[in-house]
C-alpha cells in the first residue's frame, strides 16, 4: 500500500522547512523548528516500535535515513534559530499548520473514521516492515 505524498505530515513539515530556508531573507517566514522537533520525536517513537517488533533491518535503516534527512539535517541547518526560545508565533504557526493538515486529511479521506483507519493501517504497516511512504517505497526491498 502506498500513500500519497500530500497525506504524510512529515512532507508538510519538510516543505515548511524548504520555504523557510529559501525565502526567510525575503519574507518573514516563521521558523519550523518546533514542529521539526515534534516530528523528530514522533518518527523516533515509530523507529523504536519497529526495533521492538523486530522489523527487518533494511526498513529500520531506511526510516533512520529518512529521519536523518527530513528532521535532523534540517534542524542542523537552522540551528541558529532552532535552539532559541520558542515564540508565540512559532507555536501558533505550528498549531495552524497541524489543523490545516488534519482538515485536509479528513477532507481527502472522506471522513474522520476513514482518516483514523488509514492512520492505523499506515502505522501498523510501517512497524511491520511494509512501506507505505512513496519515497521510502522507492528504496524498499
Amino acid at each position: 500500500m502506498f500513500s500519497r505524498i500530500d497525506l504524510i505530515f512529515s512532507y508538510w513539515i519538510f516543505f515548511w522547512f524548504l520555504l523557510f530556508i529559501l525565502f526567510r531573507s525575503v519574507f518573514k517566514i516563521i521558523s519550523p523548528a518546533p514542529i521539526l522537533f515534534m516530528g523528530l520525536i514522533g518518527n523516533v517513537i515509530i523507529l523504536l516500535l519497529m526495533i521492538y517488533n523486530q522489523t527487518n533491518i533494511y526498513m529500520i535503516g531506511t526510516l533512520g535515513l529518512f529521519i536523518l534527512f527530513s528532521k535532523i539535517f534540517p534542524l542542523y541547518l537552522i540551528r541558529d534559530v532552532a535552539f532559541q526560545k520558542v515564540t508565540y508565533k512559532q507555536v501558533s504557526s505550528t498549531i495552524l499548520v497541524t489543523i490545516v493538515f488534519c482538515v485536509y486529511f479528513v477532507f481527502i479521506t472522506g471522513s474522520i473514521e476513514n482518516s483514523i483507519e488509514l492512520i492505523d493501517t499506515t502505522v501498523k504497516d510501517l512497524i511491520n516492515g511494509r512501506s507505505f511512504d512513496p519515497i521510502l517505497g522507492l528504496v524498499s526491498i
